[in-house]
């Protein structure tokens, strides 16, 4: 398969070949025209020197007959001044001929104009001769015309000869230059069909073979940037660039997953020896072992909260410890308690005791002072308070004997 490089050169180079064509065909078709146009120009020269010379040719007659009728004293005209013109007219008519022979005019043409030379000789010869009879032999002039109007004929015959010759290249020249044109056109528009068909070939080749692809590969990294990693890569089977941007997107999105699961299974390690960590150091803390201290390497996450755990383990431990010393002075307050309430309980005991003698012996009274009224109110006064006071230290009692009970 080919890369997208190749393929961009066969592109450039089908543009080079295009233009490589449609500049040989511009340079044909201007040189072939431009050859048409000067052939054109050639033979427009050449038509207009043998007419010039045919003017010439007529212009010599007419100055031969002038020339005769000259010799009657009624026409009016001056024979120098003919002459004069005649002069002028061959030589005219020699230049046109001989301008005619410097033309870069076709063979045939060429070939043509030599059949000219000989009858112009002779007719320039024959008007020229007749001309100095009407100079000096008037009276023989008139007998030589005949001759000259032979070599006029003769020249006419091969002027015309030239024209048609002329003629015939002339038309030639032009059904060349037409098929040159209609060739030229053809090629032209063949130019513009291939250059219109290629333009689109590339431009649908540009569009189907690099832009598409690279939007659908942009497309694709956005959406695996977006985190969608359900995406399928596209063009990963092609052999070019495109293929290989599918491929190394391909990798990209496989090493993005292999990541995501190696962080997963990352952050479950980490989580379980935390877990481990701080479930073994609750344990043990359950345990009431307040000596165990979390001395793993734990994730850099969780540095603070082991920080945090072991300084509180040490100040627990450093509480117990303290609690451990003060523990045996306040056995010993409990035990010195415990020896005062006893004490307590004891002369409480005895108190009762007699308490319990003298309302005995407040009831013997009682008994002896219920004679009078105001003995017996007396006497039971007493036994009030006595009770009362009796009451008030079973209660002193049954509080110390809860206390030492507590």
């Amino acid at each position: 398969m080919k890369t997208l490089s190749q393929k961009a050169l066969a592109g450039t180079v089908s543009m080079f070949v295009l233009v490589a064509f449609c500049g040989a065909a511009n340079y044909w078709s201007t040189s072939t025209l431009g050859a048409a146009l000067d052939d054109a120009e050639v033979d427009g020269e050449m038509i207009r020197t043998h007419m010039s010379a045919d003017m010439m040719h007529d212009a010599l007659r007419a100055d031969v007959l002038a020339a005769l009728t000259s010799l009657s004293p009624q026409s009016g005209l001056k024979l120098a001044d003919i002459k004069e013109e005649m002069k002028a007219h061959a030589e005219e008519f020699r230049t046109s001929i001989a301008h005619e022979k410097d033309l870069d005019v076709a063979p045939e043409v060429r070939e043509a104009l030599k059949g000219v030379e000989a009858p112009l000789g002779e007719y320039v010869a024959a008007a020229e001769h007749l001309f100095n009879l009407v100079e000096t032999d008037p009276a023989n002039a008139m007998a030589g015309l005949p001759a000259f109007m032979k070599q006029f004929e003769a020249l006419e015959v091969a002027m015309s000869s030239v024209s048609d010759v002329m003629a015939a290249n002339g038309a030639a020249d032009r059904k060349v230059s037409d098929a040159n044109a209609s060739l030229a056109m053809i090629m032209v528009g063949v130019v513009i069909v291939a250059g219109l068909l290629i333009a689109g070939l590339l431009a649908f080749g540009v569009g189907r073979l690099f832009i598409q692809p690279v939007k659908r590969i942009t497309d694709a990294m956005t959406r695996l940037a977006g985190g969608d990693e359900a995406i399928v890569v596209p063009y990963v089977e092609r052999g070019d660039e495109i293929g290989a941007m599918g491929k190394a997107l391909a990798a990209f999105k496989q090493a993005g997953i292999d990541h995501r699961e190696e962080q997963k299974a990352s952050e479950a390690r980490n989580e379980a020896l935390v877990n481990d960590s701080f479930g073994e150091g609750v344990s043990r803390l359950a345990q009431g072992d307040l000596t165990y201290r979390l001395e793993q390497e734990l994730p850099a996450a969780y540095a603070q909260l082991q920080r945090d755990f072991n300084a509180a383990m040490e100040k627990l431990q450093q509480a117990m410890r303290g609690i451990t010393d003060n523990s045996g002075g306040v056995k010993s307050a409990a035990s010195e308690i415990s020896h005062a309430a006893d004490d307590l309980s004891r002369r409480t005991e005895q108190q009762a005791a007699s308490l319990e003698e003298t309302a005995a012996a407040l009831d013997e009274i009682t008994a002896t002072v219920k004679k009078t009224a105001e003995g017996a109110r007396q006497a039971n006064s007493v036994v009030v308070e006595a009770r009362s006071e009796a009451e008030k230290s079973g209660e002193v009692v049954r509080s110390a004997v809860s206390a030492m009970g507590e």
